[in-house]
């Protein structure tokens, strides 16, 4: 029961982040010249979670390393407001 409620948990926070940097114009411009295409970066979490019906993909290394370059866009590759902080453009 709680592995489940777990797993839930780590999905919707990935899909948070991929819906925050998916959006046009979201990134950086240092971000957006090395993730041109972050979208493809959801598109790979969706392909893993299809995968995970029938292989125990978190025992992957490389998938971490996939949801690690998610959060780190995330976290650090968002459009700055003038106070420093990331643009909300979920409020809109």
């Amino acid at each position: 029961m709680l592995g489940a409620a777990a797993l839930t948990l780590l999905g919707a926070g990935l899909l948070v982040r991929c819906r925050r940097i998916s959006r046009q114009g979201a990134l950086s411009e240092r971000y957006a010249a090395v993730v041109p295409r972050p979208e493809l970066l959801a598109a790979a979490v969706v392909a893993l979670a299809c995968s995970g019906w029938f292989y125990e993909v978190l025992h992957f290394r490389h998938v971490w390393a996939l949801f690690g370059l998610i959060a780190a866009v995330d976290l650090w590759g968002r459009r700055a407001t003038p106070e420093g902080r990331p643009e909300r453009r979920d409020a809109q």
